[in-house]
Order: structure tokens, then sequence, then C-alpha cells
């Protein structure tokens, strides 16, 4: 535990050092880092400068990762979806067997509201005094990743539906954060994919196909889940839009072919699983699909003969 104690008040020092900042590209007035470590008040304030309340939330993300063996928000599918889910107010849980002062301490480091969280010296104090009651390996709760993390908002204040001034994210640059950003919803759309909450993800993504009806994103996974519904031909018109705009995109030409199998439309079928294993060498699912096109195509043969 002295060790890093030792280590903890180095942070701010190699934070800050040039060649760090002359590698990234970046200054600490400016660079705001991964958004799993950023103050909330960053996050919804552009521009803002980060400053020693800043550099505690992050040590209390840091303090969490400790005890649970597992990256900050490591589920999210982009840094986007986990910019939403920190405005929203979402934290993670504790972890089972992690010491009740350590948990209060980093919960404390990641409040929303800055004058809350402690200053480096009190920290600095509250973990020596830690040190005395707690070996170091009590803090390490989760080392096989089991529970997985929940993250729960507990009561959180929501930042993410405050006023449109400050509804902004710096990924790639300034995005507006609201029901009708292109950014957002396809954040939120692709992350209800990626849970499989269908349904959810298909109205989502619908409504920025309204906005922007050539997201590539967006068009492959609603015909993905166009095809996981059975709806065959809708599957085919997002996928056969898509692949106008990138003929060679080999997860559209596996799904077009699967669902031209579904519409009985074999020989189109065949040509599209065979240009994706072209580009996709032995792809078993698709090897596999092809496969079971072949042998539709043969049996109607037989038949016709």
């Amino acid at each position: 535990m002295l060790s890093l104690l030792a280590k903890l008040k180095q942070l701010r020092a190699i934070e800050d050092h040039p060649n760090i900042n002359k590698f990234y590209g970046t200054t600490t007035a400016t660079q705001h880092g991964l958004p799993a470590y950023v103050d909330p008040q960053c996050l919804a304030q552009p521009g803002k400068k980060r400053n020693e309340k800043s550099d505690v939330y992050s040590l209390g993300t840091i303090f969490w990762e400790l005890t649970s063996g597992t990256a900050s928000f490591e589920s999210a599918i982009n840094s986007i979806a986990i910019c939403i889910q920190i405005l929203q107010g979402y934290r993670h849980d504790t972890i089972i067997g992690t010491p009740h002062n350590f948990a209060e301490l980093y919960k404390k480091c990641w409040d929303y509201d800055p004058q809350k969280r402690p200053t480096t010296n009190k920290i600095l104090e509250t973990l020596d005094k830690i040190s005395e009651e707690t070996m170091f390996e009590e803090f390490i709760t989760n080392s096989e990743q089991k529970p997985m993390p929940i993250l729960t908002r507990n009561g959180a204040s929501n930042l993410f539906l405050v006023g449109p001034t400050v509804q902004t994210l710096n990924e790639p640059e300034s995005l507006k954060i609201n029901l009708d950003d292109v950014d957002a919803l396809k954040s939120q759309g692709l992350f209800d994919f990626k849970q499989k909450s269908y349904q959810k993800s298909l109205e989502t993504l619908t409504k920025l196909l309204s906005i922007n009806n050539n997201d590539l994103d967006s068009l492959i996974s609603r015909g993905q889940i166009y095809y996981m519904l059975g709806r065959y031909k809708e599957s085919f018109e997002d996928l056969d839009k898509l692949l106008t705009i990138e003929p060679n995109n080999v997860v559209a030409l596996r799904y077009r072919g699967q669902t031209l199998y579904k519409l009985k439309h074999y020989e189109e079928s065949l040509a599209d699983l065979t240009k994706s294993l072209e580009i996709d060498l032995n792809n078993a699912i698709i090897l596999g699909c092809r496969g079971l096109t072949f042998y539709k195509m043969k049996k109607i043969s037989r038949i016709l003969h």
C-alpha cells in the first residue's frame, strides 16, 4: 500500500511531463483524456480547464478499477456511449468484498459535484489510515472479473438532460447531445443492438436514418435486425443500399446473401456469398451458408429435371 501511495503522489508530475504531452501532441490544458476517467463537468462543458477536482474524479475511477480487476465501462461500444452514460449519472456498483472505507473514498472522488470531492491531501490521509487497517491484497477483490461490474445511477444527477448549452461531447469534436443528434442516436442504437434489444435499436436507427439515410453502420445494423426479425425484404433494401455505397463490405455481402437465400433467390445469394469469401477467406459461417445454397440449388435442379 505504501508503494501505491508513493505512485499516487507522482501521478500529477508524470501526467504533466512535457515528454508525455509531446508524445500525444497535447497539453494538460486541452487534453481531457479517456472518457471513462474524465470529470463529467469537463464532458458537459467543452473547453473547461481541468483542475485538481477533475484529477480527483479520475483517481476515483482508478481506485474502483483496483478492486474490480477490470477497466471502467469496459463493455461500452465506444467512447461516445461512455460519455452518455457518465452524463446520465451512471457509476459502477461496489464490487463485493471491497473494504467499506475504500469504497466510500472512491465514491466521494467521483461525485458529480466537484465541491463534494475530497482534496488530494485528504485522499492521501485517508489512504494512510486505510493502509494501517487493511492489507493491500484485500483491495483486489474481483481478480477473475466475476461477477461482472454493474452500472447504477443511485440517485445521481442526470447531466445528460440539462439545457442545450451544455449538451456537447468532445469526441471526435464537439457533438451536441440531444435526441435529434445523429451521433447520440447512433451510439444509442448500436448500444441497444449490442445488448440484443433489437426492437429498441430498430426504432432508434430508423429515426437516425430518417436524418442521415446513408449512415453505413446504421444501415448494416438495421439490415441485420430486419433479417433476425424475419423481415427479409426490408433487410435486403438496407443491405443493397449499403453495398451500392461500399461494394466490398464483407458483412453486408454475407447478410444480403443470407437474405436472398431466405427470399429464394439462390443464384444471387450464391454470388454474394462467393464474393464475400473472396474477401474473407475460410470464414466458416459464410462457407456454411454457401454450402446450404449449393445444396438448395442442386435439389431444385433435380426436381426440374
